[in-house]
């Protein structure tokens, strides 16, 4: 923290005890605001939204694709299942069809974060984009706005996608 930040958090709290409870105070209503609301807050960059989406993928310098499950998607990554078990920081391509266009999204991804799961019986893989072309992350940005403010808050989507 900056010396001129940290001057004027002192001068607002008036000492290192206030701003102490003010910032557990806030996480504290924070943490239980999701409780009372039933909504979750969105600590990434850009916000997600559930979905049942094709997706293709294969590992780089692989060349093998993968058809898989997106269940959720942000401009900033998507969650994807799969039967292969793909370890943190393992480098992806993904290609997939937003529902209702023809494009066909084309990005790298990164795996930041991966577990199986008892219920599915696949890998579930938190994939982070680390090369999406601006248009296509302002497209699914979009998408993913559409899908929040839809009364259902999901989508399914079977379109198939051919690497």
């Amino acid at each position: 923290m900056s010396n001129a930040l940290a001057a004027k958090l002192r001068n607002l709290t008036g000492n290192k005890q206030a701003l102490t409870n003010q910032v557990v105070d806030f996480a504290l209503v924070k943490y239980f605001e999701h409780h009372l609301t039933g909504e979750h807050p969105q600590r990434r960059r850009l916000e997600r939204a559930p979905i049942n989406m094709a997706v293709s993928y294969s590992i780089v310098g692989d060349g093998r694709s993968q058809n898989v499950s997106a269940m959720n998607l942000s401009g900033s990554g998507v969650r994807i299942s799969s039967v292969e078990r793909l370890g943190p920081g393992t480098q992806i391509e993904l290609q997939s069809r937003l529902p209702g266009s023809k494009r066909v999204i084309l990005c790298r991804g990164q795996v930041i974060m991966s577990f199986f799961d008892d219920k599915t019986n696949e890998y579930s893989h938190g994939v982070a984009f680390t090369y999406i072309p601006q248009s296509d992350q302002e497209a699914i940005v979009a998408f993913v706005q559409k899908i929040l403010r839809a009364p259902d808050k999901g989508t399914e989507c079977a379109s198939s996608v051919s690497a």
